[in-house]
């Protein structure tokens, strides 16, 4: 399923899964950052618990990025902490 829909979360770092962008540069000479979101958006999908898409906010720039964190589902953090954990180790 693709992310359409998206919720903000607080998350602080990208996931390891970001280090395999596509960095290279359009006829303008900025990098395709919306085509990289784009991918992310696909590769991550959407959360398991709530079935939205996930964001949050770099803060290297203030732009909003897909996530693939738990922590940003809102459904998640209102679980107590055992429950979290049952449902961390059937990921």
């Amino acid at each position: 399923m693709q992310c359409t829909k998206t919720m903000g979360g607080k998350v602080g770092a990208a996931s390891s899964k970001m280090k395999d962008l596509d960095t290279s540069e359009d006829e303008d000479g900025s990098a395709s950052l919306a085509k990289e979101k784009q991918k992310l958006r696909k590769l991550f999908g959407v959360c398991p618990l709530c079935k939205s898409c996930h964001t949050y906010k770099r803060k290297k720039d203030g732009d909003i990025w897909p996530s693939d964190r738990m922590s940003s589902c809102e459904e998640f953090r209102k679980k107590s902490e055992a429950h979290r954990a049952s449902l961390l180790e059937l990921q």
